[in-house]
């Protein structure tokens, strides 16, 4: 059985090991682009994988002074669709940061897993 010393030096050790992931996840999630489209392609917003944007391109057949609601809705739906697919690839990246580590036997994974 484990001292509580122990354990608290074996937590410190995986929070710092938790920190050093989480900077090299971020730096990945910067390099990742996604792209959300609406209107068929006719407004594409991308997004950096920690939600930053990149790009916003409209294609000039969609301006229509009398339908700006239309195209006000259209960057919003590309909007929504980026946003969505970084959730996805910042999700799918942080949920490594926990893998493999464990406190006391313990696999901070399942912890989290339970969670949810």
């Amino acid at each position: 059985m484990m001292d509580i010393q122990s354990l608290m030096a074996q937590a410190q050790r995986v929070l710092g090991e938790m920190e050093s992931k989480k900077k090299m996840f971020e730096e990945e999630l910067s390099q990742i682009t996604v792209t959300g489209t609406a209107g068929g392609g006719a407004v594409q917003i991308s997004l950096s994988g920690n939600r930053e944007v990149r790009l916003v391109k409209i294609d000039p057949d969609a301006v229509d002074k009398d339908k700006i609601e239309l195209l006000e809705d259209l960057v919003y739906a590309a909007l929504s669709d980026a946003l969505k697919q970084a959730s996805v690839a910042s999700d799918s990246k942080m949920s490594e940061l926990s893998e493999g580590l464990e406190i006391g036997g313990i696999d901070v994974s399942s912890i989290k897993d339970m969670l949810e």
